[in-house]
């Protein structure tokens, strides 16, 4: 199991190893048995960046998406 405060924060990079924010959120669908639908990044602009979980690659010390 993983716990959130263990994910946020994590810098965030593109498959090809670019940087683009790091995780700031996750939005869950609202249904009895909730599920990750996407994940909420903060770039270095303090832009806010939603990437679906289906782009998701791998999370260890860094997250990677499509």
């Amino acid at each position: 199991m993983i716990y959130f405060s263990e994910l946020k924060g994590k810098k965030v990079f593109t498959e090809d190893k670019i940087e683009i924010g790091r995780l700031e959120d996750l939005i869950f669908s609202a249904s009895e048995k909730p599920d990750i639908k996407k994940l909420v990044v903060r770039d270095s602009n303090k832009n806010r960046l939603i990437v679906d979980c289906e782009d998701l690659i791998k999370v260890d010390s860094q997250i990677y998406i499509r």
